[in-house]
Parts: structure tokens; C-alpha cells; sequence
């Protein structure tokens, strides 16, 4: 199959002004990119033929990801997030908690920090609520409590064939 030099020449900015200057295109159809891109135009052209260079990825780590990690490494993902919801994530407070441990005591041990962190927002792993363990006020216990309060308060579906025999 032979494949076409259009795509290859020029850029998609040329191609569009091309386009314009011919008249194949009107001028207030053009794209919103098109006046951006001409008022800040990139440093380099952007086209396929063009050498990069091969630079190495960094890796970027905060300390408060080793904290998430340890929190789903323990909890596991405890409930869903949900996007309208503005209040701090389970995780997310579980981070805050460990920061105010660790500013008001910076040479503690991470663990420890994290230990007394999670004891402090009530938590216990996931683990316990397998052993039949599950305590008041831990992480499974609450996902529990909530998906029976959402379940309980949810009318249950009605099929088209219940809603044709009614």
C-alpha cells in the first residue's frame, strides 16, 4: 500500500494557513489553536522529521507519596472518591496527620510517625478485618457501613419486563 508525502510536508499550522490564504477555509472557521499558537509560535517546528533529544526521565517523589504508598499498601483503596465531594480523602488526611507528627517532632522515625498518625485517625489494616478482627472506627469497617447505608437507601431497579407485567 503506498502511502502519501501530505502528512509528512509542512506542519498542521502551515497546512491551515495555506488553507486561509487559498480561501478553502474563512478566516472566522479557523481553529481556536490557530491564533495562540501564531501569537506564541514554539521554539522548535514541530514536524516528523525533526532530531529530539534523547533525555533521561526524572523521577519525581514527594515524601508525602512513601506515606501514600505505606496507606495503600496497608489499607488497600478503602472507598471511592468521589469528585463533588470537596473534604480530604481518607489518604489525604492520613498525610496531614503525619506532617503535623512530623513537624512537631522531625527526628522521629518514618514508621513510627506513620504508626502514630494512623492510630491518631482511629485506623486499623485491612488485614485485621480478614482475621474477623474488625474493630469500631477501622477502614474496613467503615467501607462497610457505608456501602450498607448506600444500599439500604437505594430504591431497588425495576426491569422492563417487571414495569410490563405492573
Amino acid at each position: 500500500m503506498a502511502s502519501s508525502r501530505l502528512l509528512r510536508v509542512g506542519t498542521i499550522f502551515s497546512r491551515v494557513t495555506g488553507l486561509i490564504r487559498s480561501g478553502a477555509m474563512r478566516e472566522e472557521d479557523r481553529p481556536l489553536w490557530y491564533d495562540i499558537y501564531a501569537a506564541h509560535p514554539p521554539r522548535s517546528e514541530p514536524r516528523e522529521d525533526r532530531q529530539y533529544e534523547n533525555k533521561p526521565v526524572v523521577n519525581i517523589l514527594y515524601k508525602e507519596d512513601i506515606v501514600r504508598a505505606m496507606f495503600y499498601k496497608d489499607f488497600g483503596c478503602p472507598d471511592t472518591l468521589r469528585l463533588e465531594d470537596r473534604s480530604p480523602s481518607l489518604c489525604q488526611r492520613l498525610v496531614l496527620k503525619y506532617q503535623e507528627l512530623e513537624a512537631a517532632d522531625p527526628s522521629t522515625d518514618p514508621e513510627e510517625l506513620y504508626r502514630r498518625a494512623a492510630q491518631a485517625l482511629n485506623l486499623q489494616s485491612d488485614s485485621d478485618f480478614t482475621k474477623g478482627q474488625v474493630q469500631h472506627g477501622s477502614v474496613s469497617q467503615q467501607v462497610v457501613s457505608n456501602r450498607t447505608e448506600e444500599h439500604e437507601s437505594t430504591p431497588p431497579l425495576v426491569t422492563s419486563s417487571e414495569k410490563a407485567d405492573a
